[in-house]
């Protein structure tokens, strides 16, 4: 077995109990050390560290992803994870080497890694996903040389889980689902913003300075602003979609109702700056749909909020296909304070 799927191995229940004598930080659910030397880089999405030696080509990197709402087993987190961040971004040399599941803390931990050729060069990959309570997380670690051994150990000794609770222990924010929402619980700013990776290098996503970002904006007056503004480094012109209409709640059934709204084709602004625009271009086709979703307010104790998610059977002009990892025709909205959107109007725009 590959030398870093044994480390990686070996630390599995020190990170469900693990506590350094130097000072971690601390990523969403996930407590680490940062070895000496390693650079740190963090997005919404993950933190990265990585140390080069830029006279021989060696390296090491890692990323700790932020957990995100998962209704999948263990085992099918980690296939998926496996799949999207790993397989189809490295030239694997054969199927991950899998280790037996472990538990801890509340997580089920599954764990497997596999030799990889980056241009000629051979190297290691392990994956960790742990999956709890409604949520998953993962660590990626990866390395081409036997130089880092020391400083993965040091870094894998130090993660730590934090402890995750049984929905019967969770907080009371979570009793209102299914059937017992109170609509009021609805009201308010609730958003999907993405950040847009423009590739991968040996695995690790690179952004470009772009997004994809949507809202809905629940009023209690059983009315509601959707919005969207996707601005990536690969187009010339923006997206910017405004719907208006109604929403009411019957059990676990949300039913958005579009009454008026519009799509339109904006020019970026000659600065470049991804917070300005240019000149209207033309209007953008959008068709308003009358969506009835199940759904669900669920609150995750690794992060501490509440998330709204919702399916349907079929896609939506909405939302898509899906933004919730592997299952399809679903999407996971968080909540935002109102005045605190990161969408804004284009100038002179009227509803």
């Amino acid at each position: 077995m590959k030398r870093i799927t044994v480390l990686l191995m070996l630390n599995v229940m020190m990170l469900i109990s693990c506590t350094g004598i130097a000072q971690k930080q601390t990523f969403d659910v996930i407590s680490y050390e940062v070895p000496r030397g390693w650079e740190q880089k963090q997005n919404d999405a993950s933190v990265q560290l990585t140390a080069t030696d830029k006279s021989s080509g060696a390296y090491v990197m890692a990323i700790i992803t932020r957990a995100k709402p998962s209704a999948a087993s263990a085992g099918d987190n980690f296939t998926d994870q496996w799949s999207k961040a790993i397989k189809e971004q490295v030239e694997l040399d054969g199927e991950p080497v899998m280790q037996a599941p472990s538990k801890g803390n509340g997580w089920d931990i599954v764990t497997g890694g596999a030799g990889y050729t980056d241009n000629g060069t051979k190297g290691n990959i392990a994956l960790l996903s742990a999956t709890g309570n409604g949520q998953t997380v993962s660590v990626i670690v990866m390395t081409n040389s036997k130089k880092y051994e020391q400083d993965l150990s040091v870094f894998l000794n130090s993660l730590e889980l934090s402890k995750t609770v049984q929905k019967s222990e969770a907080s009371s924010a979570e009793s209102s689902t299914g059937n017992n929402v109170n609509p009021s619980s609805l009201v308010g700013l609730w958003v999907d913003y993405k950040a847009e990776v423009s590739g991968y290098s040996n695995g690790v996503p690179m952004y470009s300075a772009g997004y994809f970002r949507k809202e809905y904006l629940f009023k209690e007056n059983g009315t509601y602003v959707f919005r969207v503004k996707n601005w990536s480094a690969t187009m010339k012109e923006i997206l910017f979609i405004y719907e208006t209409g109604t929403w009411k709640v019957n059990g676990n059934q949300l039913t958005i109702a579009p009454t008026g709204g519009k799509g339109e084709w904006w020019g970026k602004a000659a600065s470049g700056r991804t917070t300005g625009w240019g000149s209207r271009i033309r209007l953008a086709a959008i068709k308003k749909e009358t969506v009835a979703y199940n759904f669900e307010l669920h609150y995750y104790e690794g992060v501490k909020e509440t998330h709204l998610l919702l399916s349907s059977n079929l896609p939506t002009e909405r939302e898509g296909s899906s933004n919730n990892g592997s299952q399809k025709n679903s999407w996971s909205y968080v909540p935002r304070k109102q005045g605190n959107s990161m969408i804004d109007n284009p100038p002179g725009f009227k509803p």
